[in-house]
């Protein structure tokens, strides 16, 4: 891992490199993804060993 930054490694085995503010800017456009997601019902949200939701 780079000093200050992060490395994503695709499936296929390639790199991608991004700053801690790219990092950052991914993941927070990832997780709005997520909830616009959740909010049109197109995907159930789940917490992993909740008994609940069986």
């Amino acid at each position: 891992m780079p000093l200050g930054g992060y490395v994503i490694v695709s499936h296929k085995g390639e790199e991608i490199r991004l700053t801690t503010r790219q990092a950052d800017m991914w993941t927070r456009g990832a997780f709005a993804v997520y909830l616009a997601l959740v909010d049109q019902q197109r995907i159930t949200p789940r917490i992993p060993g909740d008994p609940a939701q069986h």
